[in-house]
């Protein structure tokens, strides 16, 4: 049996930084979650490291989703462009490891509401 693993964590250095740079009062609180033991070297990595963590775990093939909240918050034009740097990231992961990795993009939405 394969074992197989969804919505599997991770950022980039620009999404990361960008986000611990909003105004306390705007930011998101999750991202202190990902200061925790050695989760920010891991967040950060989609190569080897990975993978020799996933064979440690007898994980056969994981799924990549950027770590909340994502580039939710961010202005509209940085939020693109972070979101189209991900999304590359992971394409070349899973380029380079197309047995072990699968990734979910990432979007940049805003829901707007009515006054």
């Amino acid at each position: 049996m394969r074992v197989i693993t969804i919505e599997e964590h991770w950022t980039t250095p620009g999404i990361d930084r960008a986000l611990r740079a909003q105004p306390m009062r705007s930011r998101d609180e999750s991202v202190a979650l990902n200061d925790r033991g050695d989760l920010p070297a891991r967040l950060l990595d989609i190569g080897e490291q990975r993978i020799e963590a996933m064979d440690a775990a007898g994980i056969d093939l994981q799924i990549l989703s950027i770590a909340p909240p994502g580039t939710h918050g961010l202005p509209a034009r940085e939020a693109i462009a972070l979101s189209r740097e991900a999304n590359d990231r992971a394409s070349e992961a899973v380029a380079h490891h197309p047995t072990r990795l699968r990734a979910m993009t990432t979007l940049r939405c805003r829901i707007r509401t009515r006054p």
